[in-house]
């Protein structure tokens, strides 16, 4: 599938239903495994659209059938994800402060690091949110049945994939991704993201694409039958919280548990959890470079070269209707008035490639 914004072919309840029982359910593993997911390096010029974040994935050992995996851009100035609204079905799980289900007097939304392996209720509901552009056309998920694109924050600094390759809901089997003994990346899925404006004054920017979160929520690659690939399990020390809420006489004879205080009795114990097997799963951010300034380089293409291409856009622009360059400031190639391109910049750009002219923003 091109890039598009979109959940797969279905989207009812029962399929997110099936991907938190996949994801956040996964049956930790002993068994060393080996998995290397890495984020593609990307550069272009400030202002430029369309530019392309590439995720790649290396899987020796397992098939993967599902997983949920997090990325954004550590510098919100820089870049944004290309998002739309939509609607979809969308599940919320749910923690009771005070009372207990279905009886909560108050609830937060459920961490699992925070309020215990399970949650306490979920809610399924149609929701407006923002879905980011992704493409699967050619990638190791291409062909899958449930394909969710998330921007959690709400800015289109980050999206959060997650992906099936089977569901219920869809009649016959689509097979994971199996392992390759002989290792090598390959393209699990690509997003697109527009590089912004830079200031006049900048050369270049730089900015980490994060994999964030690396907890169970999310970040998780599971089998076909839902254990979780590279996950081991851990002993740590917990502790519940209790108000009395009944006495009799100096007796407690009911207690509620609560997360937050004021509370009148702890108990302390050992909770076996989860925990990324870091070992054997091997996770690599990648880097975006934007070129700010890159006088000349008219078409905005990544090689920054001025060459025919640059002068033929700037043609089109400047005469036929042509779309105007990604940056304009390097389309301003004689200094003239800053945001400004005209015929004068044209000729300049002329003299330059066939006369033995200065080079472009000599003279700034």
């Amino acid at each position: 599938m091109p890039f598009g914004s979109y959940l797969t072919r279905c989207n009812r309840p029962l399929i997110l239903l099936v991907a938190v029982v996949v994801l956040f359910s996964a049956v930790p593993t002993v068994e060393a495994q080996t998995l290397f997911v890495r984020v593609g390096d990307t550069t272009g010029a400030g202002g430029q659209l369309n530019s392309v974040v590439t995720v790649y994935m290396e899987n020796y050992q397992d098939t993967v059938g599902a997983f949920t995996l997090w990325i954004r851009f550590a510098r919100s100035d820089i870049a944004k994800f290309q998002t739309d609204i939509d609607t979809v079905v969308d599940t919320t799980y749910w923690h009771c402060i005070t009372g207990t289900w279905p009886d909560c007097d108050s609830a937060v939304t459920w961490i699992e690091t925070l309020h215990g392996p399970t949650p306490d209720y979920f809610l399924v509901d149609t929701v407006a949110a923002l879905i980011g552009n992704i493409d699967t056309a050619g990638t190791l998920i291409s062909g899958w049945e449930f394909v969710d694109t998330r921007n959690i924050n709400g800015d289109g600094n980050d999206i959060r994939v997650t992906a099936l390759a089977n569901t219920q809901d869809i009649p016959g089997y689509t097979p994971g991704i199996p392992p390759v003994s002989g290792g090598g990346s390959r393209v699990l899925f690509r997003l697109q993201a527009d590089l912004l404006e830079c200031d006049p004054d900048s050369v270049f920017k730089d900015s980490p694409i994060e994999v964030i979160d690396l907890a169970k929520q999310w970040f998780v690659f599971s089998r076909p039958n839902g254990t979780a690939i590279g996950y081991l399990p851990d002993t740590i020390p917990d502790s519940n919280m209790y108000r009395c809420t009944s006495y009799d006489g100096d007796e407690c004879i009911e207690w509620l548990r609560v997360s937050l205080p004021p509370y009148d009795s702890v108990e302390y114990f050992n909770s076996v959890v989860s925990v990324l097997d870091t070992a054997n799963v091997f996770v690599q951010d990648g880097s975006l470079l934007v070129l700010c300034k890159q006088c000349g380089n008219v078409n905005g293409d990544g090689a920054g070269e001025v060459d025919l291409s640059d002068l033929i856009y700037l043609v089109n622009y400047l005469f036929l209707g042509g779309p105007p360059p990604p940056t304009m400031i390097n389309a301003d190639v004689n200094c003239g008035t800053p945001g400004e391109v005209d015929l004068s910049d044209l000729i300049y750009l002329v003299n330059y490639l066939f006369l033995g002219g200065p080079t472009p923003c000599a003279g700034c």
